[in-house]
């Protein structure tokens, strides 16, 4: 005889959560790990691209958040990441690239993987998308590149060869 529903078992990558308000709040639906994490995907990348849709595209920064740069004056690899990321979220590529290319990257790997969680969400694949070791792999990858494009542009900015700031 098989159990009623309430006291069959859980596993372990199930979580339960109550969705909804009315008929629905009394029901428990079990999503799959996956399903939470592609949730998550969903809404803080889309946060962090709805915020550079909202947000006016600036050339200089309104204040410097930067510890490196108030103490040395020179740039670090994040330098102008945020400004580039919101000239790319007006569609702005030229200037985004100007203020900061490795954070052109990450904003189209992380609009990206927001692409992908959308149709996750509605209806949840069986299939998964990415491996964790090929998205380590990526995450690996940018880092590297992001560091060392961070370590040429402050011995290019130290030399005087690029303006920092940049003109735009």
């Amino acid at each position: 005889m098989s159990k009623p529903y309430a006291q069959r078992p859980i596993k372990a990558e199930q979580i339960e959560r109550p969705l909804g308000s009315g008929w629905l709040s009394r029901r428990i639906f079990v999503l799959d790990k996956r399903a939470s994490d592609e949730w998550i995907y969903f809404i803080l990348f889309g946060g962090v691209i709805l915020s550079t849709l909202l947000i006016p595209v600036f050339n200089s920064a309104p204040f410097d958040a930067c510890g490196f740069h108030r103490a040395t004056g020179l740039p670090c690899p994040g330098c102008g990441s945020t400004r580039a990321f919101v000239a790319m979220g007006h569609g702005q590529f030229n200037t985004a690239w100007t203020f900061n290319p490795s954070a052109v990257v990450l904003y189209l790997l992380m609009l990206f993987r927001w692409l992908l969680s959308v149709p996750a969400i509605i209806r949840p694949l069986k299939i998964k998308l990415f491996s964790s070791s090929l998205t380590i792999t990526i995450l690996v990858v940018y880092l590297v590149l992001h560091l060392a494009h961070g370590i040429l542009r402050l011995v290019l900015v130290h030399q005087g060869k690029i303006p920092w700031p940049p003109n735009i």
